[in-house]
């Protein structure tokens, strides 16, 4: 199903997210998104980091921008709808943060 389309890229486990999994690395992403021009894939993890990959990632072992967002669980990332900025949310910190794009790709 990797040519359908579809409204949303939240599921942090499809076909365009499979170069982040590394083989026998167990990762723990709670949240995932697409930029709307679809070119860039963020992920944010249990343990607070921010990742942001080209998109689709389909390469094994792809390197990613990471950033500590949060001081642990993470919770949701968005893009933002003109895709300038990705919001995050952690869970035990409380925090709601603002990334602006350019500085992070």
């Amino acid at each position: 199903m990797k040519d359908e389309e579809w409204a949303t890229f939240n599921t942090p486990c499809r076909w365009g997210t499979q170069g982040v999994w590394l083989k026998n690395q167990r990762r723990q992403t709670n949240s995932s998104d697409v930029s709307k021009d679809g070119r860039l894939l963020a992920l944010l993890s249990e343990n607070g980091k921010l990742e942001i990959f080209k998109h689709p990632c389909v390469d094994k072992g792809a390197q990613a921008v990471v950033v500590n967002a949060h001081a642990v669980h993470g919770t949701t990332v968005r893009f933002s709808a003109d895709g300038k900025y990705i919001y995050t949310v952690g869970g035990r910190d409380r925090l709601l943060m603002q990334w602006r794009v350019d500085q992070l790709s």
